[in-house]
C-alpha cells in the first residue's frame, strides 16, 4: 500500500489544534518565534503525545508581528542564537514531557529563504546540530536546504503542499498574489492526487510541474484547514493511500 505523511503547522494559537490532531501523522509545533510560547508548546506536545503523532519543532524567524512571514537581516551570529533560543525552549519541554523530536521545519520567510540562501543553511543545521543531528530535516525539493542536509547525512523529508498553489518554477506562489491559497474541495483533491500518484503538481497557469516529496503539509492558520484535513484524509483513503 502506498503511503504518505500528512504534517500541520501546530502550536499557532489557531484554535483547531484538537480537531486537526487525529487527521494528520506528523506536527511542527511553533516555538515561540513567529507565534507562541512555552505554555503553548507544551499544550501542543502534550496533545500530540495523546493522539501518538510525530513530533517536530517550527522555528522562525523572531517576528511575532508579521508572523514570521518577513525575512529579517539578522548577522549570522545573531540567527543562530536565535534558532538556538527556540530550539533549547522545544527540547526543554520536550525532555520534561518525555518525547521524542522527530523532525525540524523551518516557518514562513525562514523556509523560503533557505531554499536559496546557502549560508543561511548551513548556519541554520549547525544550529540543530547542537542539540541533535538525528533530527529529519522538513524542506522543498531542490532547495539549498535539501542539498546541504543531505551532504551533512541529516535524514530529509520534502515536502508539498496541499493548500498553496505553486509557480511555473516549482515553487510556492508568493501569499501576497491574489488566490495563492487553495481552499475550494475539489482543487485540493486534484493536487494533492497529483502529487502523491504522480508526482506532479499544477501550476497557477496551468503547467504540469514535476515534484516528488514524502510528506504534505496543512497550515492550521488557514480558515478552511479543517475542511482541508478532512477532504485529504477521505480522497487518500478512497485511493488506498495510508496516512502514515
Amino acid at each position: 500500500m502506498k503511503c504518505i505523511d500528512i504534517n500541520c503547522d501546530m502550536g499557532e494559537l489557531s484554535g483547531k489544534d484538537e480537531l486537526l490532531m487525529p487527521l494528520i501523522s506528523s506536527c511542527s509545533i511553533a516555538c515561540g518565534g513567529h507565534v507562541g510560547n512555552k505554555q503553548s508548546i507544551r499544550e501542543t506536545i502534550r496533545l500530540a503525545k495523546s493522539y501518538d503523532k510525530k513530533i517536530g519543532a517550527h522555528p522562525s524567524y523572531p517576528d511575532k508581528l508579521n508572523f514570521g512571514r518577513k525575512s529579517m537581516a539578522l548577522s549570522l551570529k545573531d540567527f543562530q542564537n536565535e534558532i538556538k533560543r527556540q530550539l533549547e525552549d522545544f527540547f526543554e519541554i520536550a525532555i520534561h514531557e518525555n518525547v521524542d523530536i522527530e523532525h525540524i521545519k523551518p516557518h514562513g520567510a525562514l523556509y523560503h529563504d533557505l531554499y536559496r540562501d546557502k549560508n543561511l543553511g548551513f548556519i541554520f543545521l549547525e544550529a540543530v546540530e547542537y542539540f541533535s543531528s538525528d533530527l529529519t530535516i522538513f524542506c522543498e525539493p531542490h532547495s539549498q536546504l535539501n542539498q546541504i542536509a543531505s551532504e551533512n547525512e541529516f535524514s530529509i523529508k520534502t515536502e508539498g503542499f496541499a493548500d498553496r498553489k505553486y509557480t511555473d518554477e516549482g515553487r510556492l506562489l508568493s501569499r501576497k498574489e491574489k488566490d495563492a491559497l487553495i481552499i475550494d474541495k475539489e482543487s485540493i483533491e486534484k493536487q494533492v492526487l497529483e502529487i502523491v500518484l504522480e508526482q506532479k503538481v499544477t501550476s497557477a497557469t496551468n503547467k504540469q510541474i514535476p515534484i516528488c516529496v514524502e510528506t504534505i503539509c496543512i497550515h492550521s492558520d488557514t480558515p478552511n484547514a479543517l475542511q482541508s484535513a478532512q477532504i485529504i484524509n477521505y480522497v487518500l483513503q478512497q485511493n488506498g493511500i495510508r496516512i502514515q
